[in-house]
């Protein structure tokens, strides 16, 4: 894939992570009542393993996009 890609899926998966950990927040202070989903009662602290696995993927796809390609060094003769 072009660097451009990575870049772009690293902000979103950031995005993903903040919208998560926002998610927590509001469920520790009561904003919300227990997540519901998929038929499933979740516990308090599942959007927080979600904002740290959205982290780890942004951080990961964003070392990817950024990096800088080494250029092998050129013989002088």
């Amino acid at each position: 894939m072009r660097r451009d890609v990575y870049k772009f899926l690293s902000g979103m998966f950031a995005g993903f992570a903040i919208e998560h950990a926002v998610i927590a927040i509001y469920l520790s202070a009561g904003v919300f009542n227990l997540p519901q989903f998929v038929g499933r009662q979740w516990p308090n602290w599942s959007p927080w393993v979600g904002a740290a696995l959205y982290a780890a993927i942004s951080l990961w796809l964003g070392y990817i996009g950024w990096r800088t390609k080494k250029e092998l060094p050129h013989d002088e003769a």
